[in-house]
């Protein structure tokens, strides 16, 4: 269970289906950059990030965390 503190409030960009699932882009906003591997929490999800592209993350969504989140 997610039990830290909200940092801040992302925005979803953009969202398309992959062979595996979804890859979900936000915009992490003044937060800085995060290598890839970084973990980030998402509502309570914990997300690894594939890569950035200035303040935008890029994550990928498996079919079985679209199913139980």
């Amino acid at each position: 269970m997610f039990t830290g503190l909200v940092q801040a409030v992302g925005t979803v960009t953009a969202t398309r289906k992959t062979p595996f699932g979804r890859r979900l882009e936000v915009d992490l906003g003044g937060l800085g950059a995060f290598p890839v591997g970084a973990s980030i929490a998402l509502s309570g999800v914990c997300c690894t990030v594939l890569g950035m592209v200035g303040t935008v993350a890029a994550f990928d969504l498996s079919a079985e965390t679209l199913a139980r989140t």
